[in-house]
């Protein structure tokens, strides 16, 4: 409540307090109660404003956490490959028995390439 609004009030609350004229109180109560109800609508439609402007921040900040959640899923998968330690072991070929390269060898940086390519 502004200084003003709240010196209006204060006025109209020693009338209502000390007149002792019936028309004079029944005047002033009056003029309390209408100017409350002004008041109270113009903040609700100004906080229902505020409310519509929180809504369309809210949704961007939604958007915002899906992408970082999306992101972190790619990086995740992509370290999991790089930390799983029988992706550095020599990999074996059932029939001849020859030893291959580590999958990690065979990758060269695929998975992180895939894991950065959604931040483009």
């Amino acid at each position: 409540m502004s200084k003003e609004r709240l010196g209006k009030v204060e006025e109209i609350v020693n009338i209502i307090t000390t007149t002792e004229s019936e028309e004079e109180y029944n005047s002033a109560v009056n003029a309390f109660i209408l100017s409350h109800m002004n008041w109270l609508i113009e903040r609700v439609q100004e906080l229902e404003k505020d409310i519509k402007e929180w809504e369309i921040v809210n949704k961007s900040w939604e958007e915002i956490n899906t992408q970082i959640v999306e992101q972190n899923k790619r990086y995740r998968e992509a370290l999991e490959f790089y930390a799983g330690k029988d992706n550095y072991q020599s990999q074996y070929d059932e029939y001849t028995g020859e030893s291959l390269c580590e999958p990690v060898f065979w990758d060269e940086g695929e998975n992180a390439r895939e894991a950065l390519e959604g931040e483009e």
